[in-house]
């Protein structure tokens, strides 16, 4: 039961970063911080968060295994289904914020909601000894981008007013 909880858990997250990726106003913004748009930082983000999910899956694959003798080459699956997501998901950012825009029918709804629940699930996976210290850097980045949601205003990332 205890194994198919944690891989239910990992499905989940795996495919919660997808949807919260898609939902970020913030990765439309051409605004730099130190000389790094913030499009890319959270490009960036989503790449290393792909990375963590899965390094936490050959862990999850070592000590709770679905069957036995499963091959861990397996484990370049999902990072493709991850990269070609994410470059599907990968839009363009908005040069002229002044222009009228129409947003994303998606862009941000719920989207606090399920960095919330993304963090939940990375916090129960501690309980299971699972790579703690690389837990917690997803668990940073996590609460980053749950900080820079709620204080989400479009003209401090020099987005459109209809991006709100």
């Amino acid at each position: 039961m205890e194994t198919i909880l944690i891989w239910s858990i990992w499905l989940i997250v795996y495919i919660l970063i997808f949807i919260a990726y898609d939902r970020e106003p913030i990765k439309y913004s051409n605004k730099k911080i130190f000389n790094i748009s913030y499009r890319n930082i959270y490009l960036v983000l989503i790449i290393v968060t792909l990375f963590i999910i899965l390094y936490i899956l050959k862990d999850i694959i070592t000590m709770f295994p679905i069957v036995s003798n499963i091959n861990k080459s397996l484990l370049f699956i999902p990072l493709l289904i991850g990269l070609f997501v994410i470059n599907g998901l990968k839009k363009n950012s908005i040069k002229n914020p002044s222009e009228f825009y129409l947003p994303p029918n998606n862009i941000s709804k719920f989207l606090i909601y399920i960095y919330i629940i993304i963090l939940l699930l990375l916090i129960y996976l501690i309980k299971f000894k699972i790579k703690n210290n690389i837990l917690l850097l997803s668990i940073l980045i996590y609460i980053f981008k749950l900080y820079r949601t709620y204080t989400y205003v479009s003209c401090k990332y020099e987005l459109p007013k209809t991006f709100t």
